[in-house]
């Protein structure tokens, strides 16, 4: 995107998302997934940045020029891993389905008494990996950038050709609709395979 996320005003407002979070609570994810439908309808439609970024990213990954239904879809995982928040967050880990890779290491890691990092990338949500912990009796503490419409250095660090960023790319192509960052892995200096 041209402007950089952190500076993006945030939409919404916080009514909207306290009723959503009700709903959720109250009468299920089902009941709170169909009002994200026309929610994030209006949003795509209403937004050109967002739709344009996501345009771009998808023509990438997708390898082929997006359809509205793509876009919609791109729009709708961002509200749907928003939704799913609210349950993570109160420990609903059963009305999810997940799969872990690499959980021995983390847990051999653990196991031997010494802590490590782990980095996310946007590509879905981080709360899935607190309660992943919380479910193996681990403290995992999550860090992440929250000031929205502050600024930040405009630092940029070339990617292209990086083992971090073609496994980036290798899960994006995965899941083509869970990558929210917009971070051009890119670079516009390789065409998508």
């Amino acid at each position: 995107m041209s402007q950089a996320w952190p500076d993006q005003r945030e939409r919404g407002s916080i009514i909207a998302i306290r009723v959503l979070v009700a709903v959720a609570l109250l009468l299920g994810r089902r009941v709170a997934r169909l009002i994200l439908y026309p929610a994030y309808l209006y949003f795509l439609v209403s937004d050109p940045k967002p739709r344009a970024a996501s345009r771009k990213y998808l023509g990438r990954v997708l390898g082929h020029p997006p359809r509205f239904v793509d876009l919609f879809r791109h729009f709708l995982a961002f509200a749907t891993v928003g939704l799913d928040r609210v349950y993570l967050l109160k420990d609903r880990v059963e009305l999810f389905e997940s799969q872990i890779s690499g959980e021995d290491v983390l847990l051999d890691v653990m196991r031997g008494g010494q802590g490590c990092f782990l980095l996310g990338a946007h590509l879905g949500s981080f709360e899935i990996l607190r309660a992943f912990g919380t479910s193996k009796h681990l403290r995992i503490g999550l860090v992440m950038y929250t000031r929205r419409g502050a600024r930040q250095p405009r630092a940029r660090h070339r990617a292209t050709g990086a083992p971090d960023a073609q496994r980036l790319e290798h899960y994006c192509r995965q899941a083509p609709y869970n990558w929210f960052n917009f971070y051009d892995f890119w670079n516009g200096s390789r065409a998508p395979k």
